[in-house]
């Protein structure tokens, strides 16, 4: 039974005889009997083809693990605490005792005479692995880059826990697991994803009667860093699937026109050489660069690298309006990076405010949006322009989210090379895509000069309205505006909104200090606002008995 228990818990079936159940629940003589119980009472199905049993979704899974991990039978509870520790070993990173604990499962769970290919230490690593479904949900043979990942653990919305890609190797090396996990991109399987992603390699040598493992971090942020120390430019990668037509479209031709007539020393070039030089092609085939700029429908190609734009009724996205719609407008935009740019605009356009004011003296009347235009363009350029366009984003659009308080930018890509949030506007930044911008400037899309922030800060404080709120988060880059509406309950300043809108999942001080960095200290934001705001029941601590705790975090309290 246990075993049965153990392999359902893993994601498999067992095969059951249901011909000798009773129809009671007195007369129980087997573990057939038992699994056939669970069936008619809603806690497991059954698959007549192939005559087996299996838990039907994660719900149930979690009741059966926590139901398991209590259990008075011993045997049962050891199995889910020494899964437990597997997954702990699995996250400090330490191989040596992953290895070992998956020795001790090869022994309980798999008959020596049957532990001889690289099926039977999957299987093995799934039932050793139980304990993963409070956190994870999984995947096997996952398509990706040059081959199949054999098993991906995916932290689920909940769990803050790193992702697991597996590779598994028979009489190998744990070591040659890790290079294939890189050197086939298998990481492309979850690109968008902004979390950490532990790579574990795992071996069995049948000669030596051993398992080996190696684990390694892959970071996004390191990644970033790599790119930009080796000036690794991913809009030069190229669009494997396309050729030199796909971006000799009419947009094309006049932008040689405009480059020829504007840069004489090109003006006696060859297209294929200015097509080389400006970035649009590498060894004659199309780069990224030249396909998001030219071609007619560059999401043929990158599907993904589009903008996604709702616009929704409340302050949070699971909010609905009377109609019991979750969404007043829902649109993915795409095409190149001006229409894109354009077709955005007319989007935001569209779904905000517009306040008609008349001039007492001349009666001339003028629209005044909720938030100043020139700062929303500035801000969706600044998305084109400077997201990431590595292979590790691909299935990552930007995003533009309309609220009733405040309107959200994101583009996959945090902060790039040396810059950090309080020198944003200050300093000149580091160019992540320097020639989709320098296509975009002869275009007379962009000047190109890092007016962008300021620009967007400047046209913030003239609509008399709170400054844009920068966040880096996990490869992520968010601007937040926000429309200067006030909740009657709270009756806040804008600085005490921002937080309020900011805490709505727990923070840290160091968190909330970097929310504010360039603007005020943290002593200040502390006595100013953080204090006052739990003394009035805004905000709670998630350690009330202890103020003072290096784990402390701030949670707004919501009405």
């Amino acid at each position: 039974m246990k075993e049965a228990l153990a392999e359902m818990l893993a994601g498999g079936s067992v095969k059951i005889d249901t011909g000798t159940f009773q129809n009671d629940m007195v007369t129980i003589k087997s573990r057939d009997d038992v699994l056939t119980l669970l069936v008619h009472l809603g806690y497991l199905a059954y698959n007549g083809e192939t005559k087996s049993v299996y838990i039907p979704n994660e719900e149930v899974r979690e009741e059966f693990l926590r139901t398991t991990r209590n259990s008075s039978r011993q045997e049962l509870a050891s199995l889910i605490q020494e899964s437990d520790k597997l997954i702990e070993a699995t996250l400090r990173m330490d191989g040596e005792e992953v290895a070992q604990r998956i020795e001790m499962a090869h022994q309980y769970y798999a008959n020596a005479k049957f532990y001889n290919n690289e099926q039977a230490l999957r299987m093995v690593i799934m039932l050793a692995y139980v304990s993963r479904v409070d956190d994870y949900c999984d995947f096997q043979e996952l398509p990706s880059g040059k081959g199949y990942a054999d098993i991906l653990f995916f932290p689920k919305k909940k769990s803050s826990k790193p992702a697991l890609l597996i590779e598994l190797k028979w009489n190998h090396s744990s070591g040659g697991a890790i290079e294939q996990i890189k050197e086939n991109g298998y990481c492309n399987a979850i690109s968008g994803y902004g979390g950490d992603i532990l790579l574990v390699g795992i071996n069995y040598d049948e000669k030596e009667k051993v398992h080996t493992c190696q684990i390694e971090r892959f970071e996004y942020e390191v990644y970033s860093y790599e790119a930009f120390r080796r000036k690794i430019h991913d809009e030069l990668r190229i669009a494997e699937m396309a050729d030199t037509d796909d971006i000799k479209t009419i947009s094309f031709e006049k932008y040689i026109l405009e480059i020829k007539s504007g840069k004489k020393n090109l003006a006696m070039l060859s297209e294929e050489k200015i097509c080389r030089l400006q970035g649009f092609t590498v060894n004659e085939k199309p780069t990224l660069a030249g396909i998001m700029l030219f071609s007619d429908y560059p999401q043929a190609f990158f599907p993904q690298l589009c903008i996604t734009a709702v616009s929704v009724p409340g302050t949070e996205i699971s909010m609905t309006d009377d109609a019991g719609e979750r969404f007043t407008d829902n649109k993915r935009i795409d095409g190149t990076i001006t229409q894109m740019l354009d077709d955005a605009i007319q989007f935001v356009r569209k779904n905000i405010k517009v306040r008609t004011i008349i001039d007492p003296e001349t009666l001339k009347r003028t629209d005044k949006p909720e938030y100043p235009m020139i700062a929303v363009r500035e801000l969706i350029i600044n998305a084109l322009v400077h997201r990431d366009y590595s292979i590790h984003t691909d299935s990552a659009p930007i995003t533009i989210r309309i609220y009733s308080n405040r309107l959200e930018i994101e583009n996959p890509g945090g902060l790039y090379g040396r810059m950090t949030l309080d020198q944003l506007g200050k300093v000149t930044a580091d160019t992540r895509n320097p020639f989709i911008a320098n296509a975009l400037e002869i275009m007379g899309e962009t000047e190109n000069r890092y007016s962008g922030i300021p620009t967007v800060i400047s046209a913030m404080k003239k609509h008399k309205l709170p400054a844009p709120l920068f966040e880096n988060d996990r490869g992520v880059f968010r601007v937040t505006l926000y429309n200067g509406s006030t909740d009657d309950f709270y009756n806040v300043e804008p600085d005490e909104k921002i937080i309020l809108d900011f805490c709505k999942k727990p923070r840290s001080r160091s968190e909330i200090e970097e929310l504010f960095q360039g603007r005020f200290t943290i002593a200040y934001v502390m006595t100013k606002y953080i204090h006052p705001l739990v003394e009035n029941g805004r905000l709670r601590l998630t350690v009330p008995d202890k103020p003072k705790s290096k784990n402390q975090r701030y949670v707004t309290v919501e009405v």
